[in-house]
């Protein structure tokens, strides 16, 4: 058997591309071209092309006769082609084509939770149908989490992240129940569940990271970088919001024409997701400079103004409360400079955060 070592210039790098690689295609392809050589955005396209195929052929009234056995065609279509999504970077990696591999299992995360919007239309329809396809759309995620978790290595997911990810997962397969359900009781307890699930659940689930312990490179491959648990987590969040949205659809067109989406209900959310972003910024870019993290801090500060034109300031008083304290708190320097400019300056010139921003966002509102 030969022993001969393999050259340091030629051994099969365990991170595709490699820096070579990247400079390589650079030099080949000019411009935009070498972009999509290295990233192969063609995965989301395919992605984008196959749901649109599925909903064109769902709808075609010679295809399926009833609305029930439309919604179950495009459940069992999408749960296969979220299958192969969990198969496939399995093979891929294997072949250490790590990138791809990398890029098919965000693609899952992104779509993990499409199944359950579908449902939401679903409990509408035949008795029981949504109960067991809420069932069977959490048990086989479930199942291509424990296939990409067992046939990946390389993935490791920590605990909190799969705990979150699970209890996420719980959430968006009770939401479809819990609408037929609130609407059947009452529809104004139904309105303010959904308030409350859109100011407080959501946020509170997307902060949740910041909590996290911090991860450490565990390899050199994609799969191991430390932000990629983040990123599947914010992924999750985002179908989230999604289905929330088209609960809120689904809602506006059955039943109340008035329940169209405000701004400030995606205002804490978005607060939310930017504080999330720039707490944990040191995780996903460690190399950050300063200025990246003052020009990131310019999300939160600014995010509660989408609710200052609603008539109920309740949500942009809070979330600009909530900017106050984290003042008061010396979070940092920059934090302090950009924020104080959003408030005033009369924040950091008096050392009384609470009362300044209390009185600035009062004059606001009032005015």
């Amino acid at each position: 058997m030969d022993s001969t070592p393999i050259p340091e210039g030629t051994r099969s790098t365990s991170s595709i591309p490699s820096a070579e690689t990247r400079t390589n295609l650079t030099r080949r392809f000019p411009g935009s071209l070498a972009w999509i050589a290295i990233g192969n955005p063609f995965y989301l396209v395919s992605a984008v092309l196959l749901l649109y195929g599925i909903y064109r052929v769902a709808v075609d009234p010679r295809f399926m006769e009833t609305d029930s056995k439309q919604v179950i065609f495009n459940f069992s279509a999408l749960q296969l082609y979220e299958m192969l999504l969990a198969l496939t970077p399995i093979l891929l990696a294997r072949r250490r084509i790590w990138h791809d591999a990398a890029l098919l299992v965000k693609l899952e995360a992104l779509l993990v939770m499409a199944p359950f919007i579908l449902i939401s239309h679903a409990v509408f329809l035949e008795e029981g149908l949504g109960q067991s396809l809420c069932l069977t759309g959490a048990g086989l995620a479930m199942v291509r989490l424990g296939v990409l978790r067992f046939g990946l290595p390389q993935l490791r997911l920590p605990g909190p992240y799969i705990l979150g990810g699970l209890i996420v997962l719980s959430l968006n397969a009770a939401l479809p129940l819990l609408f037929r359900a609130g609407l059947d009781a009452d529809i104004e307890a139904w309105q303010s569940r959904h308030w409350l699930l859109w100011i407080v659940v959501l946020p509170a689930f997307t902060l949740l990271p910041i909590v996290f312990p911090r991860q450490s490179e565990s390899g050199g491959t994609i799969l191991e970088r430390r932000w990629l648990p983040f990123a599947l987590y914010i992924f999750w969040m985002i179908g989230t919001g999604v289905h929330l949205v088209c609960i809120n659809y689904v809602d506006q067109v059955n039943y109340r024409r008035d329940m169209a989406l405000q701004p400030h209900l995606v205002a804490p959310a978005v607060w939310a997701l930017a504080w999330t972003l720039f707490f944990r910024l040191s995780e996903l870019f460690p190399a950050a400079s300063t200025r990246v993290r003052k020009c990131l801090l310019v999300l939160p500060t600014f995010a509660p103004w989408p609710a200052f034109f609603h008539p109920d300031t309740r949500v942009f008083l809070t979330l600009t409360a909530l900017n106050a304290a984290l003042i008061r708190c010396g979070i940092s320097a920059t934090a302090r400079a950009v924020l104080a400019a959003a408030l005033g300056p009369s924040v950091l010139r008096r050392g009384r955060c609470r009362r300044a921003a209390g009185r600035w966002v009062w004059s606001s509102g009032r005015s």
